[in-house]
């Protein structure tokens, strides 16, 4: 849950121009809909999706669009490449697994399960690819909000969906084993929790 504060440092880059991508389904979703022309949201698990997702039809103004990526095993040469940086607060400091990441040598890749999700990223690559399939619908977004799982990954992809003046938000900036990602972005401003980063 995002503080007041969180929240209204958000609205504050909110109008009805504007078209808003989100990691990660929720009250905020419903909340800042109502203020921005579209705003597209991806969730990975399906309870929670099918349970927040009948609350929005319902009460959206039709301009909050769904989508579900579920959980399965794939390939990203690009992230691969770049996951011992993304994971490397984690690695360095042991959080978020109750293990270090490491890496595979049979499978060329650096693995890491996630306790608070139970997740390994691979299994979460679609998950935070899946705009990319949705820049030909909507073009490239405004606005990417972080607030789901593989948070450092879906940073990471931001870069590839925003817009040349679009802004990358990532709340609960608290947690340093999300730190890796600022081998790639830096702070702009933070609120509480909510960072609006910057590529370095």
């Amino acid at each position: 849950m995002m503080t007041e504060d969180e929240i209204q440092f958000f609205k504050s880059y909110l109008d009805d121009s504007k078209v808003v991508l989100e990691y990660g389904c929720g009250g905020s979703t419903l909340e800042y809909s109502k203020l921005v022309k579209k705003y597209i949201s991806i969730e990975n698990e399906k309870e929670w999706y099918d349970l927040i997702n009948e609350e929005m039809i319902a009460s959206s103004g039709g301009n909050i669009y769904t989508y579900l990526e579920s959980p399965i095993s794939s390939s990203d040469e690009g992230l691969e490449k770049n996951a011992e940086s993304l994971l490397s607060s984690r690695y360095n400091q042991g959080h978020g697994s109750g293990k270090k990441p490491k890496w595979n040598a049979t499978s060329s890749s650096f693995n890491h399960t996630d306790t608070r999700d139970g997740h390994e990223w691979h299994t979460l690559i679609n998950y935070v690819n899946k705009p990319l399939e949705l820049i030909d619908e909507y073009g490239k977004f405004d606005i990417v909000l972080v607030d789901g799982v593989a948070r450092e990954f879906c940073t990471y992809r931001a870069k590839d969906l925003i817009k040349d003046d679009g802004l990358i938000f990532i709340h609960d900036f608290k947690r340093t084993h999300y730190y890796g990602i600022l081998n790639f972005y830096e702070i702009v401003k933070q609120v509480d929790t909510l960072a609006l980063l910057r590529l370095k």
